[in-house]
């Protein structure tokens, strides 16, 4: 995890690629609390390719504790989010033959990816596999867990986000979203000084 100082401040307004756990409430990164959670879900094996995920909010308590997380071809983070105790909680997917399909985590009580941020930086969740336990049936889902993988790597996938495009709204100067690589943020001075680190 890489803390982050409050000068990092990204003075932009996100439009609609991720939703908080308050959704009557603007998303914000020029709040200097913000945090970047990402990680890496290889779903190679599972009937469905991913096209959601989601995080669950353990503390503090809310009423609307679920916060959505950006995903392209397994990698999935979030870079507004707030302090708090988080895991991930589901993925989900759909097929033409498979149907719609979600894929939880446990949630009783803290899962293995349960993180809290409580300052500012880089969290990193894990890699992890779907692994399938059982045969499945017409009328029955195959029972599966998630295992922990090495690779990518925390700075493969650091790389990768460093090339994402979000879209964005520069609230002061720019009257509609647009698109902007996450390197072209001040994210970007902050992944790419925590990669020299990990170096």
């Amino acid at each position: 995890m890489r803390l982050l100082s409050a000068s990092f401040v990204i003075v932009l307004t996100l439009a609609v690629a991720f939703v908080s756990a308050d959704e009557d409430s603007e998303i914000s990164v020029d709040n200097p609390d913000n945090s970047l959670v990402f990680g890496y879900i290889d779903m190679s094996d599972a009937p469905t390719k991913v096209q959601g995920a989601w995080m669950q909010q353990l503390s503090p308590p809310t009423d609307k504790p679920y916060w959505s997380m950006g995903i392209e071809q397994g990698l999935f983070y979030n870079p507004f989010m707030r302090p708090g105790t988080y895991q991930l909680s589901s993925f989900s997917g759909s097929g033409f033959m498979a149907g719609a399909h979600e894929y939880n985590f446990p949630r009783q009580g803290r899962n293995e990816t349960a993180v809290t941020i409580d300052e500012p930086g880089i969290y990193f969740l894990g890699a992890y596999k779907y692994v399938r336990a059982g045969k499945g049936g017409m009328f029955k889902r195959a029972k599966f867990s998630f295992e922990r993988i090495d690779h990518p790597t925390e700075a493969d996938l650091l790389q990768r986000i460093l090339e994402d495009v979000v879209k964005v709204q520069k609230s002061k100067d720019y009257d509609g979203p647009r698109k902007i690589r996450m390197a072209e943020t001040r994210w970007g001075d902050v992944i790419r000084g925590y990669l020299e680190e990990l170096d």
